[in-house]
């Protein structure tokens, strides 16, 4: 087995993320994210229910790196195979303070249950003089409690609904414009299959963010008071590469 003192965790400013690194995510996520659900048309063209989700790495520029002084990438390595990757976009909330929304948290499916996504999370939620809140919206349970657990906070449910309208439409991010919250789920009309992720919700001890609707996935952020709550190392050997 593995150690995971082992894996190095490291954090790239979008403006240093390369064609190579966009590949090998792209890769990572076609191979381990999902599979498509039912779509709304059936007679539609579009992917088979129970295919693969897939993601080029022009389509991922373009939902996770649309702005790169935003925008930054943390990957998480095994010797030189990609086995986790999280994108993070930072932006200003009005008076409120610095919020980090991760736009894809993918682990590689042989490397799960180790800690880490947590971890990936925890050095997404960079340090800010004022943070706010720390994010991801995500068809999978699993994908929240590892924001949880990495930020050290509960996602706050009250907040949430406070507050998801004015974090969308400040974020910026393209594939969330317009989009629908309902109660702590969002309709980005992204039709992945919720067999699995349906069960987890019912197992999940503490699950306040409701059940997903088709074409929803869940709106998970944790608000925060201090910096402290938001950010903390990994415990791995982490490089941070600053700059333009």
């Amino acid at each position: 087995m593995n150690r995971d003192t082992d894996i190095v965790y490291t954090r790239l400013p979008g403006t240093k993320v390369t064609d190579e690194h966009l590949i090998a995510c792209s890769k990572l996520f076609s191979e381990h994210y999902g599979l498509w659900g039912r779509q709304p048309d059936p007679k539609a063209p579009g992917p088979k229910p129970g295919s693969r989700v897939r993601l080029s790495p022009e389509r991922l520029r373009q939902q996770s790196l649309y702005d790169p002084e935003r925008c930054s990438l943390v990957t998480a390595h095994l010797g030189d195979e990609l086995i986790g990757h999280a994108f993070v976009t930072e932006f200003e909330y009005g008076s409120f303070g610095s919020v980090s929304w991760i736009t894809q948290l993918v682990v590689r499916t042989d490397q799960r249950s180790r800690g880490i996504g947590s971890r990936l999370c925890r050095i997404a939620c960079s340090p800010s003089p004022k943070p706010f809140a720390c994010g991801l919206v995500s068809s999978h349970p699993h994908a929240v409690r590892a924001l949880e657990r990495g930020v050290g906070l509960r996602c706050d449910v009250d907040s949430i609904q406070r507050h998801a309208a004015g974090l969308v439409a400040a974020s910026g991010i393209p594939y969330v414009q317009g989009c629908q919250v309902v109660g702590c789920c969002i309709d980005t009309a992204f039709h992945v299959d919720h067999t699995e992720v349906d069960e987890l919700a019912r197992h999940q001890a503490g699950w306040a963010l409701g059940r997903l609707a088709e074409g929803q996935e869940y709106f998970g952020f944790a608000f925060a008071a201090t910096s402290e709550s938001c950010t903390g190392d990994s415990g791995n050997r982490v490089a941070v590469e600053v700059g333009a």
